[in-house]
């Protein structure tokens, strides 16, 4: 009976393992990623819900304009938001790339230096 309890027990371990640069920055990408999908899933619902409500009879504040006008008008306004949010995304994922290489750059010096040395103290200064 002593043996099977002894297997029933579990050494307590820490949940949380100690955090990695390199986990770091694969979570900070997901988050990122994941920010820009609720956007652009925002901006999404925004647009139907504005294309229903003209649909459904919802007042205009344009009195003397044709539906298809209004239209057009929402059409080129929704390519010209969607041109602006690819640049943007564009430049987002460019600056991660960026602090992508410039962390592994940090890890790489950081992996080659003595951690007990006063030239590890004086680099990890540097990169914070």
């Amino acid at each position: 009976m002593d043996s099977s309890h002894n297997g029933l027990q579990r050494q307590k371990r820490n949940p949380f393992p100690k955090a990695h640069t390199m986990q770091n920055v694969s979570m900070s990408t997901w988050i990122v990623w994941f920010l820009v999908g609720m956007a652009v899933l925002a901006f999404s619902m925004s647009i139907v819900m504005i294309r229903d409500g003209g649909e459904k009879g919802g007042h205009s504040g344009r009195a003397g304009t044709s539906g298809s006008t209004v239209g057009a008008l929402l059409d080129a306004h929704i390519a010209t938001q969607w041109r602006e949010g690819r640049v943007r995304l564009g430049s987002l994922l460019a600056l991660m790339k960026e602090l992508r290489a410039s962390l592994e750059q940090d890890v790489e010096t950081l992996g080659r230096l003595d951690p007990s040395g006063a030239e590890y103290e004086r680099e990890a200064h540097r990169t914070v």
